[in-house]
């Protein structure tokens, strides 16, 4: 197995740990080691630990990491850890509402601003477990909401390797004029309706895809190729 793979999974098993003090975590790391034919003392050390010991599952978690030469380990944590609720949830380790449920909690245990839109969607959720389908930024329904989720995960595994935009999640692609803009909103006149109006080619009550949803995130994506 090439180190890149050995590497990405370490970090992503040392998030969780870290994150959500789940140390057997570490532990499942030196057992993959072992699977792969990849062996040492610390390793068969590491693997016998008792996922309570963390003192002893951190020094010798790092022992192994330094015998495979992997290097900040540390680095955008948080990041890893989404690579990681990505991998458990592709391979039906962890149910997507739960994933989500970690997910909402991200933002106020780390603050990290690339969390918050999670809160939006989580909010999303619940209306639509309550009946409600008065919202307009996400495509989801009962039936996809599972994979919708995945599929959530994997495109912001994608949309973080890079900066995003500031005010992504309030952007849109217009329908009409195809442009990347954030809208703006009035009411009409009577009915007091709210619509959004494109600040590029100023169609009123323009449709538009939403960086938020996942279609939007694939646009952007396909666009950032282009």
């Amino acid at each position: 197995m090439e180190l890149p793979e050995i590497e990405k999974i370490a970090k992503e098993n040392y998030s969780s740990a870290k994150l959500q003090n789940k140390w057997s975590e570490c532990i499942n790391f030196a057992l993959f080691l072992l699977d792969n034919g990849i062996e040492s003392e610390n390793i068969y050390i590491l693997a016998g630990l008792d996922e309570n010991d963390h003192d002893s599952i951190n020094k010798y978690f790092f022992s192994v990491i330094s015998e495979l030469g992997i290097k900040e380990i540390d680095k955008d944590i948080n990041y890893n850890f989404l690579c990681y609720l990505g991998r458990k949830t592709q391979n039906h380790e962890i149910e997507s509402i739960y994933a989500l449920k970690i997910l909402e909690q991200m933002y106020y245990k780390t603050n990290d601003e690339r969390f918050l839109e999670w809160v939006a969607f989580g909010d999303a959720v619940d209306l639509l477990e309550d009946g409600i389908n008065d919202y307009y930024e996400y495509e989801i329904n009962k039936n996809n909401l599972s994979e919708y989720i995945k599929e959530k995960i994997l495109l912001d595994i994608e949309l973080y390797k890079d900066e995003i935009p500031e005010n992504f999640y309030q952007m849109g692609f217009c329908e009409n004029c195809n442009k990347l803009v954030i809208p703006k909103t009035g009411r009409t006149i009577f009915t007091k309706k709210l619509f959004y109006k494109c600040n590029n080619c100023k169609t009123k009550s323009s449709k538009f895809l939403w960086c938020c949803d996942n279609k939007g995130k694939r646009r952007y994506l396909e666009m950032k190729k282009t």
